[in-house]
């Protein structure tokens, strides 16, 4: 199932455009290893904050894409520039008004998906 992840992550005061340039240096690796979608913004509003949206072909994916080690130092990069401020939220697709097969499923459905209870992330539709 299509997995999203869509954070921010706070700067040390003036790095946001650092991080920036870290995050979008092209990486075909992504793409291969199931990331369909990578973006990069800033908000005028919020000087010191980088928003990412990723979309993943899977949870798993994702989870395996940390294993990486290009990933890996992209993140070893952008640690001493981020503040430690970070927000966001994860969830599994559920469908879409371009998709031309969406998945219907019923309250029951809602109700029992499956849901990872021993995480302390947050639970959103069965994925933590």
């Amino acid at each position: 199932m299509t997995f999203v992840n869509a954070c921010t992550l706070g700067t040390i005061s003036g790095q946001r455009d650092e991080l920036v340039a870290i995050l979008t240096q092209h990486n075909d690796l992504l793409r291969e290893i199931g990331c369909s979608v990578y973006e990069v913004g800033i908000n005028a509003d919020a000087p010191d904050t980088v928003f990412v949206v990723e979309v993943w072909d899977s949870q798993e994916a994702h989870r395996r894409s940390l294993e990486h080690l290009e990933v890996q130092a992209s993140i070893a990069a952008a640690r001493p520039i981020l503040s430690g401020e970070f927000g966001g939220f994860r969830f599994a697709v559920i469908g879409s008004p371009r998709s031309v097969a969406v998945a219907q499923w019923s309250p029951e459905q809602w109700l029992t998906a499956p849901r990872n209870t021993g995480s302390r992330q947050p639970q959103y539709l069965g994925v933590n």
